[in-house]
C-alpha cells in the first residue's frame, strides 16, 4: 500500500491541471496589465491638468509682480503697458497676446511667458484686461492645452498701489 502511494505521488501534472495554472497566469498577467494602464493614462491626464494650471498661474503671477511694481498702467485693446520707475528712467513693460505663432502665446516685452510645457502646448485662447477705477485691474486669462483639449480660465484682481 505505501509503494502504490509513493508512485502515484511523483507522478507529476496532469495535463488539466497544466491548463488551469496557464489559465490563471494569464488572468493575473491581464488584470496586471490593465491596472497599469489606467493608471499610466491617470498619470498623463493629471500631468496634463498641472501643467496647463501652472503655465496660466505663472502668467498671471507675473502681470501682478510687474503691476505691483507699477507706476502708471495703461489697457488698450488688451495690451497691458506697465510704467515702471522712476521720471527720468522710465521702463516700460508690454504685455500682449500674440496671435503671429501657434499656439497663441502671452508675451511680455516680445518674449513668451506661455506657451512651453514639458509634454504639451498651451494656447492661450483668451487674455483679457479690464482696468476698474485708477487702482484696480481685472486680468483673465483662459488657456487650452493643445492635445487633450482641456480649457482652464483664471480670473484675478490686482490691486495697484502705486499708481498715481
Amino acid at each position: 500500500m505505501k509503494k502504490c502511494y509513493y508512485n502515484f505521488a511523483n507522478q507529476g501534472f496532469i495535463l488539466v491541471e497544466l491548463i488551469l495554472y496557464c489559465l490563471l497566469i494569464m488572468l493575473i498577467t491581464q488584470v496586471l496589465a490593465n491596472v497599469m494602464v489606467s493608471t499610466y493614462k491617470n498619470y498623463q491626464c493629471c500631468l496634463t491638468q498641472i501643467e496647463l494650471q501652472h503655465n496660466i498661474r505663472f502668467a498671471v503671477e507675473s502681470i501682478e509682480r510687474d503691476a505691483f511694481l507699477a507706476k502708471k498702467i495703461e489697457v488698450n485693446n488688451n495690451v497691458l503697458l506697465i510704467f515702471k520707475g522712476t521720471d527720468t528712467t522710465n521702463e516700460v513693460v508690454r504685455y500682449e497676446l500674440s496671435r503671429k505663432y501657434h499656439p497663441y502665446r502671452l508675451m511680455r516685452d516680445g518674449q513668451p511667458v506661455t506657451g512651453n510645457s514639458i509634454n504639451n502646448e498651451v494656447e492661450i485662447s483668451s487674455f483679457s484686461l479690464i482696468k476698474k477705477g485708477n487702482n484696480i485691474l481685472d486680468v483673465e486669462i483662459i488657456g487650452v492645452d493643445s492635445n487633450s483639449s482641456e480649457y482652464l480660465a483664471i480670473d484675478k484682481v490686482i490691486n495697484i498701489m502705486n499708481e498715481t
